[in-house]
């Protein structure tokens, strides 16, 4: 099946000609990219597939997007598939396009268990001046020691299957969304060693859109907040203002007391 992909892929990349450089010159690139999980923390996978229904390289300015289809139903072997082939052009990202769920089966101290996660669409953008042009690299999903046993509770011999259902699901899930990254494949081998995962990835996922839209309606709500406590401030203007008015209408009175003393020493004159 692995080879079937491959050869389908060849085929689909091989076929693109209109890529030009920033010399206008078409070149070719014998680059290739491997998909792989990231080892787990004390755990070893006995099978990991995904199925993708497209893989888009996103190209960097001069370069258009391209969008490659897979065969619908097959699925990419996370462990041990062959790599995959960079098409012509300058890419400065990717995103794959999930057809399926990433299926996992995990073994243990003899214990096995079996993971189920609906991924969402992954897109890495390139870091700095990178390109995932003409050198090998490796797509990692999840980051070392992403996956634990405590994740899958397995202790005292015994583990939980984890499906959509499990409550672990969507932790694992976002921890693919934010650990996965590229890697250069220094030694070409598509396998991403210790070294090379110790140098910086060339390429990280893509920040959620609807995370910045959150802070900003957030930051909204905070200005929001703010007039109506400035407007409170007005309000408690108004009731010393009120309360003046009253201090004056107690004065008012008192002025008016005070008013009718002269009458009563006009009464006392006529008597005299």
């Amino acid at each position: 099946m692995k080879a079937a992909i491959y050869i389908f892929l060849v085929l689909q990349v091989g076929c693109r000609s209109d890529t030009v450089s920033d010399k206008g010159i078409s070149v070719g690139n014998p680059a290739e990219t491997a998909l792989r999980l990231a080892p787990g923390e004390g755990l070893t996978y006995s099978d990991a597939r995904l199925a993708l229904s497209e893989i888009t390289w996103n190209g960097c300015v001069g370069t258009a997007d391209l969008t490659v289809g897979l065969p619908a139903g097959d699925q990419i072997d996370l462990i041990d598939a062959d790599p995959i082939p960079v098409p012509e052009g300058e890419w400065c990202g990717l995103s794959l396009t999930p057809d399926g769920p990433l299926s996992i089966a995990v073994m243990d101290a003899g214990v096995a268990t079996e993971i189920t996660l609906i991924l969402h669409a992954l897109n890495f953008s390139t870091v700095g001046d990178e390109t995932l042009s003409a050198q090998h690299t490796v797509i990692e999903l999840g980051g070392a020691g992403w996956l634990s046993p405590v994740d899958l509770g397995m202790t005292d011999g015994e583990a939980v299957d984890i499906d959509i259902t499990h409550e672990n699901h969507d932790v694992l899930v976002e921890r693919i969304d934010r650990l996965s990254a590229i890697y250069i494949d220094t030694n070409e081998n598509g396998v991403l060693d210790e070294d090379e995962r110790d140098s910086l990835p060339i390429a990280s996922p893509d920040e959620d859109e609807d995370s910045g839209e959150d802070e900003e309606d957030s930051g909204e709500e905070e200005e929001d907040s703010g007039e109506d406590e400035e407007d409170g401030v007005d309000d408690e203007d108004g009731v010393d203002g009120e309360e003046d008015g009253g201090d004056g209408e107690e004065d008012g009175g008192d002025g008016e007391e005070g008013s009718e003393e002269p009458e009563e020493d006009e009464d006392d004159g006529s008597e005299a």
